[in-house]
């Protein structure tokens, strides 16, 4: 929807005050679908994931996940920086299930793919590109 000019010059055309009326927030969305969707999710407190279809892509990846762990194992910095070895570990033994919980999401969406964006990182500056 990005893409469409057109939903850009509407939503840059429309007054501030629709957006936030009466100490409400969202109140133009709440407005626009309010017979459409139902009041639990429309005014629910959760917010939506970017990337949702994190598990399934991680799981899918593991081997490449793996090998790319184990060329980091080659770079000083990352070895040096990167607690490789628990990284792999938890690569190693993810679950095979497709419900995440919170501690499942703190394990593999904050410390396994941030030690990893780090440590591939740190490989490429040491110039490896193997």
């Amino acid at each position: 929807p990005y893409g469409d000019r057109r939903l850009l010059d509407l939503c840059f055309a429309l007054p501030d005050s629709l957006f936030l009326r009466h100490g409400e927030p969202k109140w133009l969305y709440q407005q626009v679908f309010a017979e459409i969707v139902p009041d639990a999710i429309r005014r629910g407190p959760g917010k939506g994931l970017q990337g949702a279809d994190w598990w399934p892509r991680l799981r899918m990846s593991r081997h490449r996940i793996m090998e790319e762990l184990e060329r980091a194992r080659s770079s000083p910095s990352a070895a040096d920086l990167v607690d490789l070895d628990t990284l792999i570990a938890v690569t190693a033994d993810m679950p095979e299930t497709d419900r995440v919980t919170q501690a499942m999401m703190e394990t593999y969406r904050l410390k396994l793919l941030r030690g990893l964006s780090v440590a591939y990182f740190l490989r490429r500056l040491d110039g490896g590109n193997g």
